[in-house]
């Protein structure tokens, strides 16, 4: 069950100048091979403070291009929901160490109809690298947050680090995007989550460079943007050389199929496979609006995900199928039922477990 309450300026009397915002979500999970119920829930507090809010970006100076964003999460649980069902990646994608976290303190520049992108502070590198916004829709963590590029304090949502990102505008339709990142134990310590700042020389960095494309089709419903991202990544290793480097390439491709779905596939391959936890990760989805008269705005979610953690051994893998229903109430009230079942696990028991769940979104 997924529940989400969005709060939005029109919610208080605040300044334009001023967007607030606040977020619940909740997914209880029933996992079908076990009488095993799991509990998460996230709350999330997001403050941007921005002078170009009150303006057309055609009218923007130099001070209203910037914007001030601070956001706190905090996280909840009855526990691990993968390790009890022998699988690696939960099932839930806000699954986190229970604690109140940081999530992004930064201060951020929009191109505006310029060129000049910046992001500055300590943030996430998923907040501008990685995850396309189709994966989104999807309830497990493997298609949220594409772990096979994880590596030993690696700052992804809620985690963050100290970073910074340059971006320029190519043409309407084409992005570039690099990016570099702190490595520290201290940052991503689950005891400290995000809130104490560390400069320490022997922490490593990881760098990103990103190309954004988008086509020309506006989507239409609740469809997600068609697009594509290709990128590579590449870590240095800490002055005691106590950390391996991992470098590593991926690909993401979101296509119109017909007037109202969308296919999109996802890659990417870990150029050291005896370091990276998750070498390659493949997957990719279907998602479709309008399959009953008079429901244009319910979605049809599915997705497969293939993750591989040794090419030495090629039963040593994960393959999960999801499957779910976007059922729009109304204007601010969502249902998706929701299903995942793991074709293969790693787990030695052989265990191929079904998880089931029907989440609720309330949004404004």
């Amino acid at each position: 069950m997924l529940l989400s309450l969005l709060f939005s300026t029109a919610w208080a009397d605040v300044p334009d100048w001023v967007d607030v915002g606040f977020m619940y979500d909740t997914e209880p999970m029933l996992v079908a091979a076990d009488p095993y119920i799991n509990y998460a829930h996230g709350v999330e507090l997001h403050l941007d403070l921005s002078r170009g809010f009150t303006k057309p970006e055609t009218a923007w100076n130099e001070f209203d291009h910037w914007a001030l964003t601070v956001d706190v999460q905090q996280f909840s649980d009855t526990g691990d929901l993968g390790a009890v069902m022998g699988v690696v990646q939960s099932p839930q994608e806000i699954f986190n160490p229970a604690g109140v976290y940081l999530g992004e303190f930064s201060f951020k520049r929009e191109a505006g109809d310029g060129w000049l992108y910046l992001h500055v502070g300590s943030m996430s590198a998923d907040m501008d690298f990685v995850a396309p916004d189709v994966t989104g829709l999807y309830v497990h963590s493997a298609f949220n947050n594409q772990y096979n590029i994880s590596m030993a304090q690696f700052p992804i949502s809620p985690f963050n680090s100290l970073g910074g990102v340059v971006g320029a505008t190519l043409s309407e339709q084409l992005e570039v995007k690099s990016g570099l990142y702190q490595l520290s134990r201290i940052r991503t310590d689950e005891s400290l989550r995000g809130w104490t700042f560390d400069l320490s020389p022997d922490n490593g960095v990881v760098g990103f460079l990103q190309l954004n494309g988008t086509f020309d089709r506006e989507p239409v419903n609740n469809l997600p943007q068609a697009g594509w991202q290709v990128g590579t990544f590449a870590s240095i290793d800490e002055a005691q050389m106590d950390r391996d480097t991992n470098h590593g390439i991926y690909g993401n491709l979101t296509l119109d199929t017909t007037e109202h779905s969308v296919a999109w596939v996802s890659v990417n391959q870990g150029l050291h496979p005896s370091i990276n936890p998750v070498p390659l990760w493949v997957a990719g989805g279907w998602i479709s609006d309008g399959k009953f008269v008079n429901r244009p705005e319910d979605l049809v979610v599915t997705g497969l995900s293939w993750s591989q953690y040794s090419f030495e051994d090629l039963e040593n893998r994960e393959i999960l199928a999801e499957v779910e229903y976007h059922l729009m109430v109304n204007d601010y009230l969502t249902l998706l039922p929701n299903v995942q079942y793991f074709l293969d696990t790693p787990n030695p028991n052989g265990v191929l477990p079904v998880t089931a769940g029907v989440g609720i979104l309330v949004e404004r």
